[in-house]
This record gives structure tokens, sequence and C-alpha cells, in this order.
């Protein structure tokens, strides 16, 4: 290849590097392919239960549900134990009451005792006794997928947990009553 065709093909950076022109990795897009990533199944839970949530919950949820579908499952269960703590830190914010699970720095609480704390809140809402049963047993494996190095989870391990993580996200996103929420929200910034 001569070298003006290959100065096409490569540019050199400030630093003194070598990045490929824009034709170049077009050209090896094409002839390799880009990644198409499908959209999320129903098969962890449906992803309408996070219509009119906020947009950073729906992302959290499609990526578990992708990790479901494409069989990462330590990667799903990471990702279903983050995107609880974020529904549980939202109810808590929405009832103006976040300090209860901050410490004294004001740092959100961690998983199990964010789970303790909504538990034991009583003046406010009850949580059924199906997501009471499961939350333990999803902060469980959500925590082995996450800091335990011999523990690789498997979709039976999913499974289990699978109908009673539906409920207690449709429980938390009705709890949290974004469509009011957000009435307000709009109101006080007015």
């Amino acid at each position: 290849m001569s070298k003006e065709k290959q100065a096409k093909r490569v540019l050199k950076n400030k630093n003194g590097g070598y990045t490929l022109s824009k034709i170049t990795s077009d050209e090896i897009a094409a002839n390799i392919g880009e990644v198409k990533v499908k959209n999320p199944s129903t098969d962890l839970f449906p992803l309408e239960l996070l219509d009119n949530t906020r947009a950073y919950l729906v992302k959290t949820a499609k990526q578990a549900i992708l990790c479901y579908d494409y069989q990462l499952y330590d990667a799903c269960l990471v990702m279903i134990r983050r995107l609880l703590e974020t529904l549980i830190i939202e109810l808590f914010e929405r009832h103006s009451i976040k300090d209860q699970i901050q410490d004294a720095n004001g740092n959100y609480l961690f998983c199990a005792d964010l789970i303790d704390k909504l538990l034991s809140e009583k003046k406010r809402w009850t949580i059924g006794r199906n997501s009471v049963k499961v939350l333990p047993e999803i902060k469980s494996k959500g925590d082995l997928s996450a800091h335990n190095r011999r523990f690789n989870a498997t979709k039976p391990d999913i499974d289990t947990i699978k109908s009673g993580l539906r409920i207690i996200v449709e429980e938390l996103v009705h709890l949290i009553d974004y469509e009011q929420w957000n009435k307000e929200r709009k109101i006080i910034n007015n």
C-alpha cells in the first residue's frame, strides 16, 4: 500500500498516535457488522411496569432484562438489585423522608439497610407479603453475584425470584405514584 493511501486510512493525532479515518472505520464496521442489541423481552418482567417513571429507571430495567435474555445472570442480578435500591430511595424521596435512609454524611444506606427501612415504615405504606418474602432473597443473590468470586448465577437462581420481582417492582412504582409526584414537582417548579 502506498504511503498516500495509508495516510488516508489512518490519521495522526496530537498525542503522537494514530486514529482510523472515518472512511476506514466505516469500512471495518460494514465488514464485521454493527452490534445489534435486541429489544428486551418480557421473560424477566414487563418493562411496561416502569412506563411514566424516570428514564434512568427504564434504562436500568432494560439492562437487567437484556442481561437475562443474553444469559448474563450475574450481571442480571446486580442490575435487579440496583433497580430495587433506586426504587426504594425514590419512594423515600417521594414521601420527603429520605433522611431516614441516609447516614450522617448524607450518603444513602446499603441495600440491606434500605430494605430494613422499607419494611419497617408502617405509617406511609405497607409492603405486601409476597414482596416481603422475595426482597431478602433478591438482595442475597445480588450480593453473591456482585461480591462472591466463586458464585456464578444460573437461570434457575433468577427464575425462582422472577414472579416476586415483578410484584415488588410494580408495588414500589405504585407506592411512588410517579404521575402525582410529577404533577407536584411541576407545581413547585412553576
